[in-house]
């Protein structure tokens, strides 16, 4: 056994240094992969993360009610309409705000729209008419004339 251990060319904190580090790419390999596959296939993981989560979250609930003398199915209902008024209040805070700041929206969305540069980099729109027909001149040509 002595034998194998003289053979060695590196001392033993380096060749456990060197399996660490190999460790260490391994799992980072493996991490890389698993990150593009949940990428990849997203349609399918979101969901199934939104459910674990959901699960884990909602879990204690259930326990509690359960250890509180309610009937399991009477808990999971209740689970089940905690839920949906959680979810709803958030979508009700979602559109109150989207419908306060509406206004706000539509002018910075139409003040994006005008300050938007055209093909040949000058604002403004790019034909005078819509949709450009090829005897349009100012979709023909390279750079449309500024509107007056």
């Amino acid at each position: 056994m002595q034998d194998t251990q003289q053979a060695s060319l590196l001392p033993g904190p380096a060749r456990r240094l060197a399996a660490w580090c190999a460790l260490l790419l391994l799992v980072s390999a493996v991490v890389y992969v698993g990150i593009r596959l949940c990428d990849e296939f997203r349609t399918a993981v979101v969901p199934v993360l939104l459910a674990l989560l959901g699960t884990a979250l909602l879990g204690p609930l259930h326990r509690r009610l359960v250890k509180a003398g309610v009937q399991r199915s009477v808990a999971a209902a209740l689970t089940c309409v905690a839920v949906v008024a959680v979810v709803g209040g958030a979508v009700y805070i979602v559109v109150a705000a989207l419908i306060d700041t509406g206004d706000e929206i539509v002018a910075s969305l139409k003040q994006a729209a005008r300050a938007s540069p055209t093909t040949s980099g000058r604002p403004g729109p790019r034909w005078t008419t819509w949709p450009p027909t090829p005897g349009n001149s100012s979709a023909s040509s390279a750079a449309p004339p500024r509107p007056a």
